[in-house]
């Protein structure tokens, strides 16, 4: 998370650099779903995003993102 960065806008630009899919204006039916638990001393959230299109052209936007 980038500092004045909040959670959510930061799930967003990772998933998108990283898949190139964007789920930033993605409003599910009944509410935004998301686990979050400490491991160790570090919180990780995940967020479930449902619908997403299965013949989406996921591909990362950045180089050297994914190895």
């Amino acid at each position: 998370v980038n500092e004045g960065e909040e959670p959510r806008s930061c799930a967003v630009r990772e998933v998108f650099e990283e898949t190139g899919f964007n789920f930033g204006d993605h409003r599910p039916r009944g509410g935004e779903k998301k686990l979050q638990k400490f491991l160790n001393e570090t919180m990780v959230r995940l967020y479930i995003v449902p619908d997403v299109p299965t013949d989406f052209p996921f591909a990362p936007q950045t180089r050297n993102e994914i190895r």
